[in-house]
């Protein structure tokens, strides 16, 4: 017991807000891979793809960590494509009452031609540790970029924090650098292949792969691996007129199950094809 607490202990900051975690139950399902998803959840996750959607859409999204309520983690997205342009909000939290974090912010992306779009997102994030840490709070900056290379292949990159936002004066006490690139190869219609490298100023570069699958109009299937920590993704989706229903689980080799679920409203009804 003492040996899973201290594990759970280190994996807190791995797996926390302030480690721009991946959104939604699509990329959970592929173990992370998401920079390179194009979904109302790259408001957080690589705003460059926001430039792809083309009607209103708002999603909502919850994870039970290691089947903790104590680390449950919830969000929110929306984004509105406008005449020169998409906007997105998010807003996500991770946590409970003794320690908690939250993010909340506004983000923007725009085509240049048919083969290249970028985007940007500005947050505040707010941590609160019991009573003696208090809550401390920064604004972060973060943007990426998205290229069609081919008509089969899309190459993402996403930089988040490039400033080291202070969080506390106390020991210098920084949100982290992060900086994920990402190429995806769709085989056909039905199944796309993803590859991403994620690099935290901090850590060493961390390595995830997965796929998705459509099964038929209404099925998607994805599976994924995670190099570090050690983390194994698989889960569904389930897409309708109007909203996806996906849900997925990650499985950690000491600390177990997380599983998670997401909901994505779309005004127009999507088109046949995986994202």
């Amino acid at each position: 017991m003492i040996i899973i607490f201290l594990a759970l202990l280190s994996q807190i900051s791995i797996f926390a807000q302030h480690s721009n975690y991946p959104l939604g139950a699509g990329p959970g399902g592929m173990s992370g891979l998401s920079v390179i998803s194009s979904d109302v959840w790259a408001a957080s996750n690589n705003q460059a793809n926001m430039a792809g959607i083309t009607s209103f859409s708002a999603g909502v999204y919850y994870e039970n960590r290691f089947l903790l309520k104590e680390l449950g983690y919830k969000a929110g997205a929306a984004v509105l494509p406008v005449s020169k342009g998409v906007f997105g909000l998010t807003f996500s939290q991770f946590g409970y009452s003794q320690y908690n974090e939250s993010d909340a912010g506004i983000a923007y992306s725009m085509p240049f031609g048919d083969h290249f779009s970028a985007g940007i997102r500005m947050s505040y994030v707010h941590t609160k540790i019991g009573d003696i840490y208090g809550s401390k709070g920064a604004i972060v900056a973060e943007g990426g970029l998205s290229a069609k290379i081919t008509p089969e292949v899309t190459f993402g990159m996403h930089l988040y924090n490039p400033g080291s936002a202070k969080l506390s004066s106390y020991q210098d006490e920084r949100i982290p650098t992060i900086f994920k690139a990402g190429i995806a190869y769709t085989f056909s219609e039905q199944l796309i292949v993803g590859l991403e490298l994620s690099k935290d100023i901090n850590y060493d570069p961390v390595v995830s792969a997965g796929f998705e699958y459509l099964f038929n109009d209404f099925l998607y299937l994805r599976a994924g691996i995670n190099a570090r920590p050690a983390l194994t993704g698989f889960g569904f989706g389930l897409k309708f007129e109007h909203f996806r229903i996906d849900f997925a689980s990650t499985l950690h080799p000491l600390l177990g199950y997380s599983p998670q679920a997401s909901i994505v409203y779309q005004l127009q009804p999507a088109k046949p094809a995986t994202k």
